[in-house]
């Protein structure tokens, strides 16, 4: 679609071009359509194809100013040279300021489907872990008893016991779904340092004895405005996956023009590029069934997307796998 386009827009140049170098050529008014097709091509085309229309533009109305559209080129009239000054002026700026807007209206939009997404899985976590809490709990006491009166029959307490030790699992899975889609949406923005963020991580994490910390001491105390509940969940999260990854675990902490970059790094086998690509889809995991729902990276991302940072992977050199944050400073903490 934005070739044909392009090529309607250029076929629409040239036949104005034709039109107006039989009809007094850069004499005619109806020169300023040259700015209206740029205008056009702007709103409709990638970066390239506007430049291409903006170019094409600037010299089709130079070549109005030639001798076969124009036989008394010699007496150049200098208005209509400034008119076409004007448009080699204001055409780049208007595409520029064009192209400008459709990027942050781009990243408007995406950053409001994340929000959504995030609000319906977070709606969607919390009515499921609600309307299962009651039969697996019926499930969990029934399975009690039945493993307490099972007396000289131990397939029945071994099956018993078996019930009561998935129900557990099925409720863990449930409220780790819920914390992952997002509960605590709405929670208020504060400020906090780098450092005390980074704590509140460690202190929440089971394997914390596997993490090795590098941080900056400017880093520790730039100050972050997020939601420090969902953040601090978010970033557990990107150490959790590495601590399943690899047995060693390194999370360093560095303050680059501004802003606040974080790193998780493991040391294990690494993922290729394909799956690199799609990590934080939602739904989507690299782990076996049933130890990961597929949230944990698309939560982290949304957190951090919604409060002006990135979340990004890449592969390391010799194996393992980096998980890049980068936030802003807080503006009072420069």
């Amino acid at each position: 679609m934005p070739r044909l386009t392009l090529r309607w827009l250029i076929a629409a140049e040239i036949l104005l071009t034709v039109v107006l170098g039989l009809t007094g050529g850069a004499m005619n008014p109806f020169s300023l359509l040259y700015l209206v097709l740029a205008l056009a091509g702007a709103m409709v085309l990638d970066t390239r194809g506007t430049w291409a229309i903006v170019v094409l533009g600037g010299l089709a109305y130079g070549s109005l100013f030639l001798p076969p559209f124009n036989p008394h080129a010699h007496h150049l009239d200098a208005h209509l040279l400034g008119m076409w000054l004007a448009y080699v002026i204001v055409a780049p700026l208007t595409a520029i300021a064009v192209i400008r807007l459709r990027h942050q209206l781009a990243e408007a939009l995406g950053e409001s489907a994340n929000a959504r997404k995030l609000t319906a899985l977070a709606t969607l976590a919390a009515g499921t872990t609600h309307e299962l809490a009651t039969p697996l709990s019926t499930i969990h006491v029934a399975a009690h008893e039945l493993r307490r009166n099972a007396g000289d029959n131990p397939a029945v307490a071994e099956d018993a016991a078996l019930i009561v030790s998935e129900v557990e699992r099925a409720t863990e899975v449930l409220g780790q779904m819920s914390a992952d889609a997002g509960s605590g949406i709405g929670e208020e923005l504060q400020i906090i340092t780098a450092g005390e963020l980074v704590d509140q991580v460690l202190d929440r994490l089971r394997r914390r004895d596997r993490v090795t910390r590098d941080e900056k001491p400017d880093a520790r105390e730039a100050k972050l405005k997020v939601p420090p509940r969902q953040t601090a969940r978010a970033l557990k999260g990107l150490l959790a996956n590495a601590c399943d990854a690899g047995t060693e675990v390194t999370l360093s902490l560095r303050r680059r023009n501004g802003s606040i970059h974080l790193d998780v790094e493991d040391d294990g086998p690494g993922l290729p590029a394909d799956v690199l690509g799609r990590i934080g889809e939602p739904f989507y995991t690299t782990k076996p069934p049933g130890t990961g729902m597929g949230l944990g990276v698309f939560f982290a991302r949304s957190v951090i997307t919604l409060n002006g940072g990135s979340l990004g992977y890449e592969a390391r050199p010799g194996g393992g796998t980096r998980a890049c944050v980068v936030l802003p400073v807080e503006a009072s903490g420069d």
